[in-house]
Formats: C-alpha cells, structure tokens, sequence
C-alpha cells in the first residue's frame, strides 16, 4: 500500500454568509513545512452541493464521501468515491435510504452507515 502524505481534506459544506451549500474541496497539509496553506482539490462529481454527509478514508487509497443534504433541502443517498492515487472522482452504490448526520464505519471490506436522519424520498427526514 502506497503512503499518502498527512492531509486533511474538508468536502462539501455550508456557507453561512451566502446561505448555500458547497461543492468544493479544500485540503491543507499537514507537514509542518507547508505552512497550513489550504489548496482547492476540485468539485464533487456534477457539481452536487452537501453538507451534513460523512467521509471516510478506507485501506484501499479510497475516500468515500456519502448521503448529506442538499441544496433543496432534500437529503440524498448518493455515494462519491475518490481515487487518491489518480485524483479522480467515481459513482458509487446508493444508499437504500437518503440519509445525512450518520455514524459511519469501515469494518473487514464493508461500510456501515449508523443513524443519523433519512427518507426514502429525501423529502422531511426523520431521525433513524
């Protein structure tokens, strides 16, 4: 497994100032060197826009971005798969429910989504 240097990457979000959700990405490094400046990494696939969505990083090189809430205040089920080593973005499996604000975990080779609120529309979640 190839090593990745210490980054934080921030994905999605919510603009308090212009009330709308984000689709950007910002990392910033780790490394005591880099000075903590910030770079944009790109955009979601199709621009979608989120906050409230859960991420992980798994053993495989991979961030899985998942559910949140979107712009028209619907929740989605879409699943975002970043490939660390070629920079692209990929679709993955949805969800059987829309779902934001959830526990989510990597456990063998199986993600698990835990709570949080979610429809099977995306329209009024309730809490799960």
């Amino acid at each position: 497994m190839p090593r990745y240097p210490e980054v934080i990457c921030v994905l999605g979000g919510y603009d308090c100032s212009s009330k709308k959700r984000l689709s950007d990405i910002t990392c910033v490094s780790l490394d005591f060197n880099s000075r903590w400046q910030p770079w944009q990494m790109g955009q979601l696939p199709n621009g979608e826009a989120l906050s409230l969505a859960s991420a992980l990083v798994a053993e495989d090189g991979r961030i899985y971005f998942i559910g949140g809430w979107r712009q028209d205040d619907t929740v989605s089920s879409s699943t975002f798969i970043y490939e660390i080593s070629s920079s692209r973005w990929s679709i993955g499996p949805r969800l059987n429910m829309c779902r934001c604000l959830f526990g989510i975990c990597i456990v063998g080779w199986k993600i698990y989504v835990i709570g949080g609120w979610g429809s099977k529309n995306g329209i009024s979640p309730r809490k799960l």
